[in-house]
């Protein structure tokens, strides 16, 4: 779709003689000469009746290059270098990627793309890059992740459209491998078997994550103390008495739209119940400062790890690798805050920092009023990713940064960013 739109824009640009500044024609004409390319300049010309000048023919062939679609080639590379780096990211962040055949094809062909293009001297334009970048951090960490780890691998260096396009497959699969987190719930009901299957399959469709009815009681043995694991009660029928701590909910339509959304606001609760809980763990008083004045980016950076180090929670090389992660793209959002983190999961204990500033800092291509800079520890796992993406939400909304930049109270800070 993209090729088909520029070149209608190239045809209507010549068409009206505004065409690129001229060059000689041994720069025009170098490079291989694709037998596709020609054919289609001879329909243009055909069909048209527009010639295409010499000095517009790279533009079109960088153009169509970026759009061919490459297959695989024999002998690639491809599908080990992948193996080895979702190893690594496994380790690194709690994801295995492995088992997804759909997303393992669908990267193996991405990288095929990206080595023929490395070789071709090919540049992939990436449209939604901004989107991602600002609306799927973990995912486009990831993708960071990812190829710092190709670059020590093939010694090839991926841009940032081509990452942006390899956190798209991210996203896919993380969307994928949190639908399947399981939920346990209980059901009391006594209208017999196929009212259980009715339920079972409505439960099947709720796409947030997958429940399941872990224990069935009938109407007169039910514990009044149900199982720790569990989320909710579903009940056909009205309870004498209601178990203690777990909610309780009345499906009289055997689970219908309502009722299914009931049940999906408890298991939002409970997440963000157990993301507060998280927060009490990762949020401390004394790596929290406010009116904090920088003259860059880095200097802001020296001070928060220096803090982190004094305190346990990071090493000498923490800084330089903070550094390393903000020179592939810098951390900040459109908002007005930036999340700061190492290349690596090499924190002695995980923590977070938190700097107010008391004017705006250049950083990248935004300014921000409020600095996150993460510490992880080898050992974190996906426990943070709730707190990742609950922290992004708010911050995105209206006033958010501005609420949360006029305090100074630590606790204050901490119950207007959940």
């Amino acid at each position: 779709m993209h090729l088909m739109i520029s070149t209608a824009i190239i045809a209507e640009r010549i068409a009206a003689g505004y065409e690129r500044k001229e060059e000689t024609p041994e720069e025009a004409l170098s490079g291989n000469n694709e037998t596709n390319i020609e054919d289609i300049l001879t329909g243009f010309h055909e069909i048209l009746g527009i010639p295409m000048p010499p000095h517009e023919i790279p533009c079109f062939r960088k153009l169509f290059r970026n759009d061919f679609y490459y297959t695989k080639e024999e002998g690639s590379q491809a599908g080990s270098i992948l193996s080895k780096i979702l190893i690594e990211i496994n380790v690194e962040y709690g994801f295995d990627f492995t088992r997804d055949q759909e997303f393992h094809q669908e990267m193996e062909a991405q990288l095929d793309g990206i080595l023929q293009r490395n070789r071709n001297n090919q540049y992939l334009i990436n449209p939604v890059l901004p989107r991602v970048k600002s609306q799927y951090p973990l995912e486009y960490d990831i993708s960071i992740y990812f190829a710092d780890r190709f670059k020590k691998i093939t010694g090839m260096e991926i841009s940032e459209h081509e990452i942006g396009m390899i956190t798209i497959h991210f996203i896919r699969a993380m969307e994928s491998n949190m639908g399947r987190m399981e939920k346990k719930v209980v059901l009391i009901n006594p209208f017999g078997k196929q009212i259980t299957k009715l339920m079972t399959k409505r439960l099947s469709e709720i796409g947030e994550c997958r429940l399941k009815i872990a224990y069935t009681y009938s109407i007169f043995h039910y514990p009044l103390d149900m199982p720790k694991d569990i989320m909710a009660v579903l009940t056909t029928v009205p309870l004498p008495t209601s178990p203690d701590g777990v909610t309780v909910i009345l499906c009289k339509n055997f689970l219908d739209y309502q009722e299914k959304e009931k049940l999906l606001t408890v298991v939002r609760e409970n997440q963000i119940s157990s993301v507060k809980t998280y927060f009490k763990t990762l949020f401390k008083p004394s790596l929290f400062f406010t009116d904090m004045e920088f003259s860059s980016r880095e200097e802001a950076m020296v001070f928060m790890c220096a803090n982190l180090r004094n305190q346990g929670y990071v090493g000498d090389d923490f800084f330089e690798s903070v550094m390393q992660r903000e020179v592939i793209s810098p951390t900040a959002f459109e908002p007005g805050f930036a999340f700061a983190h190492a290349m690596e999961n090499n924190a002695d204990h995980t923590a977070v920092c938190v700097c107010i500033l008391k004017n705006k800092l250049p950083w990248g291509e935004y300014n921000v009023k409020i600095i996150f800079l993460f510490a992880m520890a080898s050992t974190w796992n996906h426990t943070i990713i709730p707190v990742y993406n609950v922290m992004i939400d708010n911050l995105f909304k209206a006033n958010t940064i501005h609420k949360l930049a006029k305090t100074n109270d630590w606790k204050k800070f901490i119950d207007l960013l959940i």
